[in-house]
């Protein structure tokens, strides 16, 4: 069911309509508002206004064919309200002295697919020296998963000669790694 076709299940009124919108996105918004600092009582009573607000303004709400970011908006700008609303806080304190965290996990999730796509950059080139042959064996040995004597069988080449195939092709990739780091080392 797409979330334009949930939304107006909600604004007809049907309560099940607004327990899956909860259901499908309580997590991520428990993780966005946890972001602006530690309080999480704001932020769950901030999540618990916004739903009820939902439900009591079902019928004069407007359309939407994403649900996720308009709830974060609306959660959004909940936060700050009831941060506002706290003894000791004005509403109208600049969003920049909000404590936004960014969070850790995306950040090294981030850094860890850039590391990914370097290093499969890097195989690529280092892939693209070795002979048909050794890209054949080494597909069947890593990707197949296939032992000596299956590669044998299916290139139709002796025992001793996929072995040496494979540990060639090996040293060559593990060379031109080394290359294409070094030339990377020199360019930065």
């Amino acid at each position: 069911m797409s979330d334009q076709q949930l939304w107006d299940r909600l604004k007809s009124g049907e309560q099940s309509a607004l327990r899956e919108i909860y259901e499908q996105h309580i997590d991520f918004l428990l993780g966005y508002g946890r972001r602006f600092g530690k309080d999480m009582t704001i932020v769950e009573d901030s999540i618990h206004d916004l739903f009820v607000h939902l439900w009591q303004k079902r019928k004069s709400i407007g359309g939407t064919d994403k649900i996720r970011p308009y709830l974060v908006t609306a959660l959004r700008r909940r936060i700050i309200k009831n941060h506002g609303n706290q003894k000791g806080s004005t509403s109208d304190q600049p969003i920049e002295t909000y404590n936004f965290q960014a969070e850790p996990a995306i950040e090294n999730k981030i850094i860890k697919s850039e590391r990914e796509l370097e290093q499969n950059e890097k195989l690529a080139v280092a892939m693209a020296k070795l002979s048909e042959r050794e890209k054949e064996v080494l597909i069947h040995k890593y990707h197949h998963d296939m032992d000596y004597k299956d590669i044998s069988l299916v290139m139709d080449i002796n025992y001793q000669s996929v072995r040496n195939l494979v540990a060639r092709a090996l040293k060559k990739l593990r060379s031109g790694l080394q290359i294409v780091w070094l030339l990377f080392l020199l360019c930065v």
